[in-house]
């Protein structure tokens, strides 16, 4: 369960995380304690005013008894206090109090009240509750953060210990290029193969030669190269098998073009002989 959080500590938490306690959860709060002093005026302030993980405002009872006016004007300075700046509605209730027009704690819950038109207590609730536990988790979050530094740290310093007795530091200086006195890294380099400077050719970690390997990856790819070969001269003697085929096609379109017009001139010659004849 979450411990009660003051008002004061709230708002200050928000304040750090760059989101301010909003308008209308401020000035529920200050509803909730006005009507919880009703029959017991006290002189409220911002770290007297307690928020529980479930939502409900509670009062600290230690706080002093006051006169009514002195009340209400503490409960305006709280408000002031944790909003900033207050709502207009709130300035304006201010003004009244001050005036004396408000001289009640019922008529300045009522006033409050409007101000929250509509007002959903059951959700409001659920938000202040929702404000005080995740107070109270950034709250405890430092501590369960340095909690587990040191297990940490001190599971390092077990581990650095047990490595040191198992495995002493060699007394060998290491070199700038990486080689100590034990030569693992000329062995190294030797058994990878790695050229030197005046080497002539490059080896693999199982003896073979890059050539070799070269030639190997060739007669693998080879019969993958002889299909796509063959697979472009087929394609190719295609196209000029369709060429052709085009042009045989327009060779007998043009024969039978000049067919057609060979006979409709004769008919005409016929035609126009049978008309000279009979004049």
């Amino acid at each position: 369960m979450t411990e009660p959080v003051s008002v004061e500590a709230l708002a200050a938490g928000l304040a750090r995380r760059g989101t301010p306690l909003p308008a209308e959860s401020g000035l529920f709060i200050l509803l909730e304690a006005v009507e919880a002093m009703a029959a017991r005026p006290v002189w409220l302030t911002p770290a007297g005013v307690r928020v529980g993980g479930d939502g409900m405002v509670s009062v600290d009872p230690a706080l002093d008894l006051v006169s009514v006016p002195e009340a209400l004007g503490s409960a305006l300075d709280t408000l002031d206090a944790v909003l900033m700046p207050p709502p207009s509605g709130a300035l304006s209730l201010a003004a009244r109090v001050k005036s004396g027009e408000v001289d009640t704690v019922a008529v300045f819950a009522s006033e409050l009240e409007a101000l929250l038109v509509p007002l959903n207590r059951g959700a409001a609730r659920r938000m202040l509750g929702r404000l005080a536990r995740e107070h109270a988790r950034v709250a405890l979050a430092p501590a369960a953060h340095a909690h587990d530094r040191e297990v940490y740290d001190a599971h390092d310093r077990g581990v650095g210990a047990l490595l040191a007795t198992a495995e002493p530091a060699s007394e060998t200086p290491t070199r700038m290029d990486g080689t100590a006195a034990t030569g693992r890294s000329t062995e190294s380099a030797e058994s990878a193969g790695v050229k030197g400077a005046g080497g002539a050719t490059d080896t693999l970690p199982d003896g073979g030669s890059m050539r070799s390997w070269r030639e190997d990856e060739d007669e693998d790819l080879r019969p993958a190269r002889r299909r796509s070969q063959g697979t472009g001269m087929a394609a190719l003697v295609l196209a000029v098998v369709a060429v052709l085929a085009a042009g045989v096609f327009l060779y007998h379109r043009l024969q039978r073009a000049e067919a057609r017009a060979s006979r409709h001139d004769g008919v005409a010659r016929g035609a126009a002989a049978a008309v000279i004849a009979s004049r």
